[in-house]
């Protein structure tokens, strides 16, 4: 198994722990770069590869030799953290044709919650997949209740998994608990689980649709905005490799939308300015763009959106 995650991140530490109680290789890269990546995958021949799914856009999108490397040998494909893009999804399987991707979806607090397996992946692609067995998501309305298929609301994660809560903050670990309650769900009533902060939409399948995260509305000309709606426009324009919009107090908007870019060879800034006036509604076009080379990221792999309001504040 190769893993370039760090142990410091449940994924990592969790590859470690597996490979010690099975006996197993873990192949480690000299170095966090893809140019290290591909070069064990190269000399180390693993049957499997884990990672995040900024790890893999960097393998596949960014400077990388991974065209020129024997990839043969990989069999499997993992991934935890954000979703996974329809576009990286599709690039995995050109780069890797011998290869499944099992994508999983977790907080750390919840360790793993649903999986995206290659089925569903041919079903639907846009999703994080069913909840992982003996764990059961539901969707959470304002005032509590479970929801039913297809209604919107904060996902929470009931079943195994659950952490017992955060190191001296009693009042936090309180704020995260959801109880069952009178529900449709097949759940005891006294079931607690653990709200995920995550916005999403489970279908009568019982696959997993996100839609936002709780904490990234904001209102600007007293519209309410889910900054991953705009996020989610930009990356329709096929002209960016990555994209994080972010937003900051602004004395005639309330909130000004602000999307740090990084662009495929080719396009020029004006290109995804003039994608946005021409195809995106008025109020959830960014009013300012911010071209990059790439975007900070938390040690989880993660679009580290505190360090781009740092930065831009």
């Amino acid at each position: 198994m190769l893993c370039p995650v760090p142990w410091s991140h449940d994924y990592g530490w969790g590859q470690l722990l597996s490979c010690l109680t099975l006996g197993k290789t873990l192949v480690l890269p000299e170095a966090q770069s893809a140019a290290a990546v591909c070069e064990a995958i190269g000399t180390a021949r693993p049957t499997l590869v884990a990672g995040v799914p900024s790890f893999f856009a960097n393998l596949l999108f960014g400077v990388s030799d991974i065209a020129r490397t024997d990839v043969g040998s990989i069999r499997r494909l993992t991934s935890t953290g954000s979703r996974f893009s329809v576009e990286l999804l599709e690039a995995v399987g050109e780069t890797f044709p011998e290869a499944t991707a099992w994508l999983n979806y977790g907080l750390t607090e919840t360790f793993r919650t649903a999986c995206l397996t290659p089925k569903l992946q041919a079903e639907a692609p846009e999703s994080i997949g069913q909840a992982i067995p003996s764990v059961t998501v539901a969707a959470c309305g304002p005032d509590g209740r479970l929801l039913g298929p297809e209604e919107e609301g904060e996902l929470v994660h009931f079943g195994p998994g659950m952490f017992h809560g955060y190191f001296a903050d009693a009042e936090r670990s309180t704020s995260t608990r959801r109880r069952a309650g009178g529900n449709g769900h097949a759940l005891p009533e006294d079931a607690v689980g653990v709200a995920t902060g995550d916005l999403g939409v489970i279908d009568g399948a019982g696959r997993i649709h996100l839609t936002g995260r709780m904490d990234r509305q904001i209102k600007s000309l007293d519209v309410g905005i889910n900054l991953d709606e705009v996020e989610k426009a930009l990356r329709g324009s096929g002209l960016l490799t990555n994209v994080a919009v972010i937003s900051e107090p602004h004395r005639l908007l309330g909130n000004k939308i602000i999307a740090h870019c990084v662009v495929k060879p080719g396009t020029e800034p004006r290109d995804v300015k003039r994608y946005a006036k021409r195809e995106m509604a008025k109020y959830l076009q960014p009013r300012e763009f911010v071209i990059t080379d790439a975007l900070p990221a938390t040690a989880a792999g993660k679009i580290d959106y505190r360090a781009l309001g740092r930065k831009t504040g």
